[in-house]
């Protein structure tokens, strides 16, 4: 079985790939390259993540108005 994460617009990240292309049959054990794979593993979930933010900026779920913004921020700010 594939071990694999659905990216932005559908796509597949494998966990694993590198790991496989320097494994190899004269490379190190996986052992040797979890950190490696965990590394890359982080990145392509940020990546991920940084794709459902831009998204919701363009659809405007997510409010990036500087007056909105303001207005909001006055309420977190204690009375002087």
């Amino acid at each position: 079985m594939r071990d694999t994460r659905h990216g932005p617009q559908g796509l597949t990240v494998p966990n694993r790939l590198v790991c496989n292309e320097l494994q190899g049959t004269a490379g190190p054990p996986r052992l040797f390259l979890l950190e490696t794979e965990y590394l890359r593993t982080v990145a392509a979930a940020e990546l991920i993540w940084v794709h459902g933010v831009v998204e919701e900026i363009r659809t405007g779920r997510l409010n990036w108005r500087g007056e909105e913004l303001a207005e909001l921020a006055k309420q977190f700010v204690p009375p002087e």
